[in-house]
């Protein structure tokens, strides 16, 4: 069984990614060979599933590994297609409005999918996802990726799945807002918010559990909705224009 070793904090993520690359060209990793689950990772690398997680987007994207609704699995070696550069480059641009309106058509109808279908190993993700928040910001930050995307998950839809995960990391673009404003400054705003995130994901689990379709539905809408307001709150800008993410970081 493959295994890895502990690694120094200093060298975090890109050590994590060179010993997948070592691993594989070694021939102890072939294509199609299943990669252990994020928390197995963690353990053998004795890191956080963050650390874990960013090193497993860099993956694929390189095309060394590629990520379905049935597990993660290493890859032919083809790098990241273009019509996934495509999406890259256009979601660079979009606003905090476009990339919250594109969350709630998605994740609005993942979480309706989810409540009529979740097992009990999705259940058992989502709340493992929540326990990774540990009332800091990067705490959240690790957790609601980690909380979005069991959700998705546990839709059973693995077309869904697919575009979900070619975009999910460009949907989380807006962390980027909570960690600037943390850095300016803006400490307690940004950790109240992080809170009522955290009030929101427990109610919205509370629901797929119940298998709520319709409340499941309406909660993950309002929770977006009530993130989007808190951004727009961050960024403080005015007018009628919005500014792409990468501005609205930039800004504070």
């Amino acid at each position: 069984m493959l295994s890895f070793g502990p690694i120094s904090r200093s060298t975090l993520p890109d050590a994590i990614i060179e010993e997948f690359r070592r691993a594989i060209a070694s021939g102890k990793f072939q294509t199609g060979d299943r990669i252990p689950p994020e928390r197995e990772l963690a353990d053998m690398f004795r890191v956080g599933r963050t650390s874990i997680r960013e090193a497993m987007k860099a993956l694929a994207m390189l095309g060394l590994i590629r990520r379905t609704r049935e597990g993660t699995f290493v890859s032919d070696g083809r790098p990241m297609a273009p019509d996934r550069l495509a999406w890259e480059h256009a979601l660079q641009k979009a606003s905090l409005r476009e990339v919250f309106e594109m969350r709630r058509m998605f994740e609005s109808n993942l979480a309706d999918l989810a409540a009529s279908r979740a097992a009990d190993e999705d259940i058992a993700e989502m709340r493992g996802a929540l326990d990774e928040d540990d009332g800091t910001l990067q705490g959240f930050l690790g957790s609601d990726i980690a909380f979005h995307s069991a959700v998705a998950a546990a839709a059973q839809n693995s077309a869904i799945y697919e575009l979900y995960t070619a975009v999910k990391d460009l949907l989380f673009r807006s962390h980027r807002v909570f960690q600037s404003a943390h850095q300016a400054g803006r400490q307690d705003q940004v950790l109240q918010l992080v809170r009522e995130a955290r009030v929101d994901h427990e109610a919205l689990l509370a629901l797929i559990e119940k298998q709520d379709r319709s409340g499941a539905r309406r909660a993950m809408r309002e929770h977006l909705d009530r993130l989007e307001r808190a951004l727009v709150e961050l960024t403080d800008y005015g007018g009628s224009k919005e500014p792409a993410l990468e501005e609205a970081a930039a800004r504070e």
